[in-house]
């Protein structure tokens, strides 16, 4: 394996990640990220010009209105720990 980079933002270990469709909403990428840490957040990574960054983050009682989703709506919420992270085909 070769590591093309090294994302920094969790102030815990992560946990869980998940690659998944971009659906053109965040960067310039086909695929984003989606990390889940013990510090309790979710964050989405995507890519642009080459360069993966952080687009948002989900933490505890979070509620994001401007999350894109294929369904219409925002509103993701967790309240506790999240163990682990994935995509629906589709």
């Amino acid at each position: 394996f070769e590591c093309l980079a090294v994302l920094q933002g969790h102030d815990g270990d992560v946990k869980s990640i998940a690659f998944g469709p971009s659906h053109n909403q965040w960067g310039e990428g086909e695929e984003i990220l989606v990390s889940a840490s013990y510090d309790n957040t979710i964050k989405v990574w995507a890519e642009e010009a080459g360069d993966w960054y952080c687009a948002m983050t989900l933490g505890e009682d979070s509620v994001p209105q401007s999350m894109p989703s294929s369904s219409g709506g925002g509103g993701i919420v967790h309240t506790s720990t999240v163990w682990s992270v994935g995509f629906a085909p589709g």
